[in-house]
């Protein structure tokens, strides 16, 4: 396989945190002369356009390629994704957000992996969670996913999953394939885009290496004042609503279902009677409804004690 490979960037309201991203590209290892960049803009309201526009002055001659598309009304995240993706020419894509940062042998380390393993169309490493949370995904209990099948991960993901996009690097001919991210869904590009390859019998692979740093800020579903964003909340809702019981072969399946309604539904009250608010209600609000979760709870632990006892061969 060519080094050439395509790095798309996804941006809104990224003025404080895109310089740094894109600087983690301009850097890697195997040249930013075989890189295509391509950022699309989500009709930003601060000054990330200003920010961009001033790094490409500077730095697009470095490249293969650049491509900067801002969009001038906000299209939500799986359109903007999806503007990007399918500006890209290379056999191979690199997805990052505009406030995340790439090793600087990401695009080298996947790119060697691919070429071992031919068959792979996508692939995910681990990331390096930093700002509000440190930590080092994924964890030992999520390492057996990768080792099913496309099948086997997609009955997997129709009833829980675990935040891979980031580190994501996807053929582009087979992402478009399988018609891109579904745009009905604005604030969640990932989950029904695993749900679709994994459908299709493209199997998600995995390598045991850090390949991008993941920013923990204010983000669509994470926020240090606002209890949950709604509309990424109604989006689940919608994925979900269309996983039915009559689908569902065992018991465990079920009472997933279960657990992920009582999930959703029971995040909606509380945005109500919090007025979408984090605060001493919430948190107890929160304890209450873990309480009407007992399966979750049994995984939680569970889950805590294979990784404790994994933690050393991670």
């Amino acid at each position: 396989m060519s080094k050439f490979v395509s790095v798309m960037v996804v941006t809104y309201n990224s003025a404080a945190t895109v310089e740094e991203t894109l600087n983690s590209i301009l850097s890697q290892t195997i040249g930013s002369e075989n890189i295509e960049l391509v950022i699309s803009n989500d009709a930003s309201k601060d000054n990330t356009v200003d920010v961009i526009e001033r790094w490409l002055r500077t730095n697009s001659n470095k490249f293969k390629d650049t491509v900067f598309l801002n969009h001038k009304f906000n299209q939500g995240v799986s359109k903007n994704c999806n503007a990007g993706w399918k500006a890209c020419t290379a056999d191979w894509i690199k997805s990052i957000g505009g406030d995340d940062v790439l090793e600087l042998d990401c695009l080298e380390k996947n790119i060697s992996y691919t070429n071992i393993n031919p068959e792979c169309n996508i692939v995910f490493s681990k990331m390096k969670w930093f700002g509000r949370i440190n930590k080092i995904t994924p964890e030992p209990i999520n390492y057996n996913f990768f080792k099913l099948s496309a099948v086997e991960q997609y009955e997997y993901l129709r009833f829980k999953s675990f935040n891979i996009a980031p580190t994501s690097f996807i053929r582009r001919e087979t992402l478009a394939d399988i018609g891109y991210a579904d745009e009905r869904f604005s604030t969640i590009e990932d989950l029904p885009l695993w749900l679709r390859f994994t459908k299709n019998n493209n199997k998600l692979y995995y390598f045991p290496e850090v390949t991008v740093r993941y920013r923990i800020s204010d983000s669509a579903s994470k926020h240090s004042k606002r209890y949950i964003n709604e509309k990424f909340l109604n989006d689940l809702i919608k994925i979900y609503s269309e996983l039915s019981f009559s689908d569902m072969k065992n018991f465990s399946a079920k009472a997933l279902k279960i657990d992920m309604s009582t999930l959703l539904y029971g995040k909606k009250i509380i945005l109500v009677i919090t007025n979408n608010r984090v605060g001493a209600l919430s948190r107890a609000l929160d304890y209450i409804h873990l309480l009407l979760r007992p399966f979750y709870i049994v995984i939680k632990i569970k889950r805590y004690i294979f990784n404790y006892v994994h933690k050393n061969n991670d």
